[in-house]
């Protein structure tokens, strides 16, 4: 917008600069002052036309301005950015780092740090003694440190679009921003950066994994984009699903995924698309272990390192699926995608069947 706003508010400066581009192309006796200023005004009646038309375009055939005038649009449209979420517990420095890195991520309205430090205020006058900062923060306490925190749909969360993030996850800008436009396309789904399978056993009993080929079911939610419908869908769920996840302190992304596929199931029927699709990262790391804290064994190192976090999620599972009598709501999808310069394959929206199971 910066451009535009030099071109319609300020043509002597176009006049004298920029029609030193265009001088070469008159003749001499067009080079006198007089013809300059014509031609420098004409320049502007010219640009001012175009932009008016496209806007004059837009309001009455919305979405279709010009490409190349596409960038130069301002708008406020709650799809057109999205807010992140990072709930945090006893990682205040590793904390300042990250918000630091992602105030530079464009799209990004606001970022609601999930105060989980019970009893302490959280440090919102040292970060803005650090300020000014392009990207707002919201610090939101909790009464309570449950994972089911990051879920919850704050009325502060204007946008369509939610990042959530894990407070010991660094993802690079070019990552993110291709994460969201996936996400633009397919705003059902929960589009992620690390991807998960499950695998049906005997007698209704399911495990969740790492996938060993290209198929998978699950994105976890430390690192994914979905519409914010999905955080009331997730309050308003069985109090016995909130109650396992609270216990144990494991599966809410697991839940999540449920949560997405349901409501797919119930808006496209047989032919609904996988829940989750997955974005492989050119640039993405854990810092967990670079803090003060962690280094000398005293820090929070995460809850999937404890033991049997594994076999937790596919006890989880097990019981979610009971919760919904019987139903196992996740389906399978073989789609990645990734920033890189090589053709990746479509997705396609809704998905066939011969993905499911």
């Amino acid at each position: 917008m910066t451009g535009v706003s030099i071109i319609l508010y300020n043509p002597l400066y176009i006049g004298p600069h920029w029609f030193k581009g265009f001088e070469k192309w008159l003749s001499p006796q067009d080079r006198m002052p007089s013809k300059k200023l014509k031609f420098s005004s004409l320049l502007v009646l010219v640009v001012v036309a175009i932009c008016f038309y496209a806007w004059m375009d837009d309001l009455i055939n919305p979405g279709s301005v010009p490409h190349a005038l596409q960038r130069f649009k301002s708008s406020n449209k709650a799809n057109e950015s999205f807010t992140m979420i990072m709930p945090t517990f006893d990682r205040t420095e590793l904390l300042f780092d990250l918000l630091k890195h992602y105030q530079a991520v464009p799209y990004l309205k606001q970022i609601i740090i999930v105060w989980q430090n019970i009893g302490q205020k959280p440090p919102l006058e040292l970060w803005e003694s650090l300020g000014p900062h392009l990207v707002p923060i919201l610090f939101k306490e909790q009464t309570q440190n449950l994972l089911r925190n990051r879920f919850l749909p704050f009325p502060e969360i204007d946008t369509e679009a939610v990042l959530t993030l894990d407070d010991d996850l660094q993802i690079s800008i070019p990552d993110i921003n291709f994460a969201f436009s996936v996400w633009t396309q397919f705003q059902d789904q929960l589009v992620g950066f690390v991807a998960r399978t499950h695998t049906a056993h005997a007698k209704g009993v399911y495990t969740v994994s790492t996938p060993k080929t290209d198929r998978y079911s699950l994105a976890l939610t430390g690192a994914s984009f979905f519409h914010r419908r999905y955080l009331k869908l997730y309050h308003d769920q069985d109090s016995r699903l909130h109650i396992l996840v609270d216990s144990i302190k494991n599966c809410e992304d697991i839940a999540m995924n449920c949560v997405v596929s349901f409501w797919l199931l119930q808006r496209y029927g047989p032919d609904a698309p996988p829940a989750a699709v997955h974005v492989k990262p050119v640039d993405m790391k854990w810092l967990e272990m670079k803090t003060k804290r962690a280094k000398k064994g005293r820090g929070n190192i995460g809850l999937s390192r404890r033991p049997g976090f594994v076999q937790q999620r596919g006890y989880c599972l097990t019981e979610f699926v009971k919760i919904w009598n019987g139903t196992m709501p996740l389906h399978y999808n073989n789609i990645t995608l990734t920033l890189t310069g090589k053709k990746q394959p479509q997705v396609k929206m809704p998905n066939a069947k011969k993905g499911r199971k």
